[in-house]
């Protein structure tokens, strides 16, 4: 069983396969030739956990752990109301003694958390 999820992860190393899945393949080969954390990191130019959430994700789904994009984020996007909103504004409207629009202006002026936003990594718009 694991002879076969190695070839089937050794076979993602194809030119068409996306760069990003080739890379988390590398982690968790590496990782079952015996590899440390510290050595795949310097192999991946890549942080411990980012090396420890590849290793869980294969443990936890096999092979479709490692294909699967990344999980979403646990904070919701804003609502398509406000994100038409936010957009109006920036295209139309200048903020008040600003040239342009910061993520807590604009929240005062549509009314949405900014700090939810904020942690998120999301944009307003």
């Amino acid at each position: 069983m694991l002879d076969r999820t190695i070839s089937t992860l050794a076979g993602i190393f194809a030119a068409d396969t996306p760069r990003k899945v080739v890379w988390r393949a590398d982690v968790v080969l590496a990782t079952a030739d015996g590899c440390g954390t510290n050595e795949i990191m310097c192999r991946a130019a890549t942080s411990k956990p980012t090396v420890w959430r590849w290793q869980e994700r294969y443990l936890e789904d096999g092979v479709a752990g490692v294909l699967r994009k990344t999980r979403p984020s646990p904070v919701p996007p804003l609502p398509r109301e406000t994100r038409l909103q936010v957009i109006a504004k920036t295209a139309q409207e200048n903020p008040p003694h600003a040239t342009q629009w910061s993520r807590s202006l604009m929240a005062e002026a549509v009314a949405f958390d900014h700090q939810a936003s904020a942690e998120s990594g999301q944009r307003p718009a």
